[in-house]
């Protein structure tokens, strides 16, 4: 039989199957029931009756006796009863229960290790500066044996009409001095005493500018931005910051910067207690969580026995810094012996102390700086220090500025009972003080919050609770974070120190007292305070102690995550100008689509500089640019004694950066503001060799630096000839009419 004959057999015997399907199942349902019993043997109606009536007899006795014992026991009546009821057991099978131990008090609250928290959000910048460093026996150093640049001649301004109603204000001198001021004598002195003696540095061996005929030349006061302009508070660093530079410049004192060479002093045998020093280095900002570490502290040993304020609280003894290679390697795939170990706390220290000539002025509040974590800011010279001492999570306003400023207005204002007690207020009772209550705490950010106002706001606003020597208070408000500051400084015969051209990452711990072995062996707590881990690292350092004599007191934080890579800055840097020769453009149109023809060979300003090592400044070339211009140039260049501020003359300077200019766009006068002179902000495309890559140079970010590197403002108009043949004397008319000493009516 074929394989095509068997599904003809099942469509013909289809019938048949399906009724010896119908066969078999009734089959297996006679099966089932004869193997059920009988319903007649089991279920008898003369049974069925008779468990009817027991139920009902069951139903129809009492139960009074089985409810009472169900009932809790009658408040006892006699004495005799209550005796009964108080010796009675009580069924111990019948309640939940536990084995009993007996614990002492403290017995659970043992010391347990601090919670220790990593510092977060590391933040690094390449510096190359010129720093103020102590001079020792120098007696000169290179930047001061160069001549003075020579002073064009610019052509003076047309004279202004003057109102004879203007009164004594307005005659000729209150606004528009000319003397290398900026009002800062006449207004105030800019509000932090520092900007304002920079008279000292213009007015010395010729006077200021514009008067006499012997000028000096030297750079304008808004563009010193570095250590000793006082730009950051003033008084602060104990005058260290705001009359450090004018003071001692101009007038021999004896602050940081006495014994730097004055503006009009010469070489001599007398050491120089300042000169300046190239500064190359890395510099890093970290927060580390304070506020969370401190309610841990208190959330761990407050609850103890043996509880001390002042031992069981955050003590930061210092930090330690690490550094990785990158250049070559991911961050991500760093080994444990890649990280070499570099400069601490301790080292920075060191700087300040043996090297630096003072320090910059903080900018940075007390709230949030620890001794032992903040390091404290280099006396970079002209360029801002203010850039490396911050980190974009911590505040610059006090806590008690913040909560001021938090509050509403109406609840800034102090309720005063003229009738009652004036000692209540100390203000009114001593007239002197005149607005210290707002002024040290939260007023004095123009004049010297930063410096002064603020170090002072610590200990006013919090109580004196905290981070004050012997106080045994735990700090009720603490701040969310305190700054880490440090610095990696390059030195070429330092083989520890970063290289130039390399990428490195950067990761800090910080160091910290334990609480539970301490420095002093007289605040360590009693061993049976302890917890048994901590108890087994206890013992181990008290046994060598004993035999070393020096404790091992300190404990350290997890490592930071990597910052993100970082190399030293390049040598060699380009800024853009105004566009002189902007192109023309032209749109016309072409397949319906407009196209901007440009039109001849667009020209700009720039300048390049080039870092001279001795010299500690940078040497500034300008150039006139077009597409196709090499930025490298031979030159007499004009550079800035980075202490006295002199604008001086080097010759046979060399500037090589190896910028190629590609391309040059703006410069086009704005249709809606043509009148007012305005232009397209100019953007340079060049090719920069020490990036490898294309870089667009921006006219507006480029702008502080480009005049900073062109003295383009300090070329001040000659003024006309003196008719009375006495030089100066129409200068100090003005300046006396200006500061209202003329002696005139309005």
């Amino acid at each position: 039989m074929d394989s095509k004959a068997k599904p003809n057999i099942l469509v013909l015997h289809i019938e048949k199957i399906i009724l010896v399907g119908i066969a078999a199942f009734a089959l297996f349902l006679i099966y089932q029931g004869t193997s059920f019993p009988m319903f007649l043997d089991k279920m008898q109606p003369e049974k069925l009756a008779q468990k009817a009536s027991e139920v009902k007899t069951s139903i129809d006795d009492p139960h009074n006796e089985a409810v009472l014992e169900l009932l809790p026991e009658a408040a006892p009546r006699t004495y005799q009863e209550r005796i009964d009821q108080l010796q009675k057991q009580i069924p111990f099978s019948e309640y939940p229960h536990t084995a009993f131990e007996p614990k002492s008090t403290s017995q659970g609250l043992k010391r347990d290790a601090p919670t220790l928290m990593a510092p977060l959000e590391l933040k690094m910048r390449g510096v190359l500066s010129a720093m103020a460093v102590k001079g020792g026996r120098n007696t000169s150093y290179p930047a001061m044996k160069l001549e003075d640049a020579e002073v064009p001649e610019v052509e003076a301004p047309k004279p202004k009409s003057r109102s004879r109603t203007r009164g004594r204000r307005g005659r000729g001198g209150g606004e528009e001095m000319g003397m290398g001021m900026d009002m800062e004598l006449g207004m105030g002195m800019e509000g932090d005493m520092g900007m304002g003696m920079e008279m000292g540095m213009g007015m010395e061996g010729s006077g200021m500018m514009g008067m006499g005929q012997n000028q000096i030349r030297s750079l304008e006061s808004k563009y010193n931005k570095g250590y000793g302009t006082g730009q950051a508070g003033g008084m602060g660093m104990g005058m260290e910051g705001g009359m450090g530079m004018g003071m001692d410049m101009g007038m021999g004192g004896e602050g940081p910067g006495a014994g730097r060479p004055s503006a009009s002093r010469t070489e001599s045998k007398r050491p120089l207690k300042t000169i300046p020093q190239t500064a190359y280095f890395i510099s890093g900002t970290a927060i580390l969580p304070h506020k969370v570490m401190v309610e841990a502290f208190q959330a761990a040993y407050e609850p103890t026995d043996d509880y001390k304020p002042l031992r069981d609280r955050p003590n930061y003894l210092g930090f330690d810094i690490q550094r990785a290679d990158v250049t070559q390697k991911a961050a991500a795939d760093l080994q444990e012996e890649d990280w070499v170990t570099i400069d601490d706390w301790e080292r920075m220290n060191i700087y300040a102390l043996s090297w630096w000539s003072g320090n910059g002025t903080e900018v940075v509040p007390a709230d949030y700086r620890d001794p032992h974590l903040t390091a404290l800011l280099p006396p970079l010279l002209i360029n801002d220090f203010t850039r490396i001492a911050t980190h974009p999570k911590i505040p610059l306003k006090s806590m008690q500025r913040l909560a001021f400023e938090a509050l509403d207005p109406r609840d800034r204002v102090r309720e005063v009972d003229p009738f009652g007690d004036k000692a209540a207020n100390p203000a009114i009772n001593n007239p002197r003080r005149g607005g210290m209550d707002m002024g040290m705490g939260m007023g004095m950010e123009g004049d010297m919050g930063m410096g002064m106002g603020m170090e002072m706001g610590m200990g006013m606003d919090m109580g004196m609770e905290g981070g004050m020597p012997g106080m045994a208070t735990v700090e009720k408000n603490p701040a969310d974070h305190k700054l880490i500051r440090f610095y990696d400084f390059f030195h070429p015969q330092n083989k520890n120190s970063p290289k130039p051209g390399r990428k490195y990452v950067y990761r800090v711990r910080v160091k910290m007292e334990n609480p539970n072995f301490p420095e002093n062996p007289m605040m360590a707590p009693s061993l049976r305070s302890l917890a048994p881990e901590v108890f087994v690292d206890v013992v181990p350092k008290l046994k060598q102690a004993e035999a070393t004599k020096k404790r091992d007191f300190a404990i350290y934080t997890p490592w930071s995550a990597p910052s993100d890579p970082i190399s030293l800055p390049s040598t060699v840097a380009t800024y853009t100008g105004p566009i002189e020769d902007p192109p023309s453009v032209k749109t016309i149109e072409i397949s319906k689509r407009p196209i901007d023809l440009v039109r001849g060979t667009p020209k700009s300003k720039a300048v390049a500089t080039s870092w001279d090592w001795a010299y500690a400044m940078p040497v500034p070339a300008p150039f006139d640019i077009q597409p196709g211009t090499i930025m490298n140039k031979a030159l007499d260049a004009e550079v800035v004694d980075p202490l006295t501020l002199r604008i001086k003359q080097k010759p046979d300077s060399n500037v090589r950066t190896n910028t190629v200019v590609l391309d040059i766009v703006g410069g086009t006068p704005l249709e809606l503001e043509a009148e007012e002179g305005l232009t397209e902000p100019g953007l340079t495309l060049v090719f920069d060799p020490t990036s490898g890559g294309l870089t667009v140079m921006d006219e507006i970010d480029d702008k502080f630096q480009y005049h900073l590197n062109t003295y383009t403002e300090d070329l001040v108009p000659q003024p006309p000839a003196n008719p009375m043949g006495t030089d100066g004397m129409p200068g100090e008319m003005m300046m006396m009419e200006g500061m209202g000493m003329s002696g005139e009516g309005p």
